[in-house]
């Protein structure tokens, strides 16, 4: 069967707010998981965006998919490139994904507990290895806000054939893939926001695809 572009739920939708399901063995090739797959990637890339979660399309499976196409990093200046780590990402499947993070560096000999770096801003700072962006979401458009994610993970799964598969990412695609796999927790970017950043975005805005995380 062609792919076909399914309906993206939007934020209120509880399909969004469940934990998914595992995908089992038996079901990698049936009909009906391969066409959700061929049905998640043309969405993905129908709507402009770098990710996916099955959820997302109303389906509780765990189940992501994820693509920086070069043609998105165009529409973008240099400095933004090189401060947000991104870089072409050739289409990843990931099924029933695992994330883990590199264990944090040992605290500096310089910090310091003294009270003069004691302030009053209720949210936390990054900690170490993590880092601070935008992040979009097509499950809530026309809105964009800060969050902190790590800077590397590791992510294993199987491939849509079943494989073993690891991957270590750092920059801009370890953030996209640590928002889709919120997704399959029932967690969405909002949940880890500064709730200070929260903004709708400006018209010339809606080009830039790599913001445009599933």
């Amino acid at each position: 069967l062609a792919a076909m572009d399914r309906d993206i739920k939007q934020v209120g939708h509880p399909v969004l707010r469940g934990a998914a399901r595992a995908v089992r063995r038996d079901e990698l090739q049936t009909p009906m998981f391969r066409s959700l797959i061929d049905d998640m990637v043309q969405t993905m890339r129908t709507a402009g965006g770098v990710g996916l979660a099955a959820p997302q399309i109303g389906v509780p499976l765990r189940v992501i998919v994820l693509e920086i196409r070069e043609e998105y990093l165009t529409k973008l200046t240099q400095e933004v490139i090189k401060a947000r780590e991104m870089r072409p990402l050739p289409l990843i499947v990931m099924i029933n994904p695992v994330l883990s993070v590199p264990p944090p560096p040992p605290p500096s000999s310089s910090s310091s507990s003294s009270p003069s770096s004691i302030t009053n801003d209720p949210v936390s700072p990054p900690g170490p290895g993590m880092v601070v962006h935008e992040e979009g979401c097509l499950s809530l458009t026309g809105f964009r806000a800060t969050v902190a994610r790590h800077h590397e993970v590791t992510v294993r799964g199987w491939d849509r054939e079943g494989n073993d598969v690891e991957v270590t990412v750092s920059g801009w695609a370890a953030r996209i893939f640590q928002h889709e796999c919120d997704h399959i927790e029932g967690m969405i970017y909002i949940d880890r926001m500064d709730s200070r950043t929260f903004r709708m975005f400006a018209p010339p805005e809606e080009k830039e695809q790599i913001y445009n995380f599933g």
